[in-house]
């Protein structure tokens, strides 16, 4: 399985210096002041299987901006690869916005991570991006806040860079399906009781209340997803 995955670095790196030396996208009518910066949750759930784990981590603590938290939920097993993204969160003097959640196989997953968001303040944002994905862009917190400038109750998702080709999605998801979310976290659902075992070990969508009206797409990639 491993052989399958292989990511070379050098590749990434590459990618990634060109990229971020390219003209991309903004979000439409996006305003340019940042005065008010939201609070963020960013949510990494550790997949023995994803070989962007690390990257995704990295690529939150390297993020352009000061007011937000990095949950890192991981098996006891496993701590010690959590430690290590400590250590760079450390040398990046950024372990303060780092914690680690311990995984308890008794807990179905779902429902730790609606505990886990519980304690989130109510008016601050969560961000969850699945397995097998890395952001892209050290502004993308900067690109959220002003989204939540226009709309504090926004459900934004968007596009996509397909690894190993480095090519743009040309198809547009919906909401549940986007392996990126970010939500307001008082708009967690509460109610369990219509949840079935097998949806509380499925996606976070579980969590959150649709509303069409307030659905954002951005049409910029902002992550690199495995395919």
């Amino acid at each position: 399985m491993k052989n399958t995955i292989l990511i070379s670095s050098a590749i990434l790196l590459s990618f990634f210096i060109v990229y971020f030396t390219q003209d991309h996208e903004v979000f439409p009518n996006q305003p340019n002041d940042y005065h008010i910066p939201r609070e963020f949750n960013f949510i990494a759930i550790h997949d023995k299987d994803d070989p962007f784990f690390n990257q995704k981590i990295h690529s939150m603590i390297n993020q352009d901006y000061n007011n937000y938290q990095i949950y890192i939920v991981i098996k006891k097993e496993d701590q010690s690869i959590a430690q290590d993204l400590l250590i760079y969160a450390q040398k990046a003097a950024k372990s303060h916005l780092c914690k680690v959640i311990e995984l308890d196989s008794k807990v179905p997953l779902l429902l730790l991570i609606n505990d886990l968001i519980k304690t989130f303040h109510r008016d601050s944002l969560t961000i969850h991006l699945r397995e097998n994905c890395t952001f892209l862009d050290n502004n993308l917190l900067n690109t959220l806040n002003s989204i939540y400038q226009q709309d504090s109750s926004a459900l934004v998702y968007s596009n996509y860079i397909n690894y190993p080709s480095f090519q743009k999605n040309k198809s547009k998801q919906n909401f549940s399906n986007s392996h990126f979310k970010c939500f307001c976290s008082n708009q967690l659902l509460n109610n369990f009781t219509e949840l079935t075992d097998f949806d509380l070990t499925q996606g976070i969508e579980h969590l959150v209340h649709i509303d069409p009206k307030h659905t954002y797409y951005i049409d910029e990639a902002l992550y690199l997803r495995l395919r």
